[in-house]
């Protein structure tokens, strides 16, 4: 739903995003609520569409491990260096190299 939701952005910059879910084994509970996740998943695959190239590509993939269902977000972008990981996890904080390039507020990883 969260993909189908910002597909046209990702078709303006020729960007493939495939979304593969495995099939689980029994039923999921998840301890969160609906509005939370869409906004967690909204901001994460927006972010992989706004700092992947143009012709790029993202995989987004869940599933199953012995603990829980596992989310991956894979784009194509440049990625951020370890050393920046604490940095950009905080609020309002965009990485100097991209300041001029993005909109939005900088709470996207936060």
């Amino acid at each position: 739903q969260c993909t189908g939701q910002l597909l046209a952005n990702a078709r303006k910059k020729d960007i493939d995003v495939q979304v593969n879910i495995d099939d689980f084994n029994e039923k999921i509970e998840v301890q969160a609520t609906l509005s939370a996740l869409e906004s967690i998943f909204l901001n994460l695959i927006d972010n992989a569409i706004k700092y992947s190239p143009e012709h790029g590509q993202i995989l987004i993939k869940l599933f199953e491990q012995s603990d829980g269902i596992l989310v991956e977000i894979h784009d194509s972008g440049r990625g951020i260096a370890p050393e920046q990981y604490d940095h950009v996890m905080q609020r309002f904080v965009r990485l100097m190299e991209t300041q001029s390039q993005i909109v939005g507020s900088g709470l996207g990883l936060s």
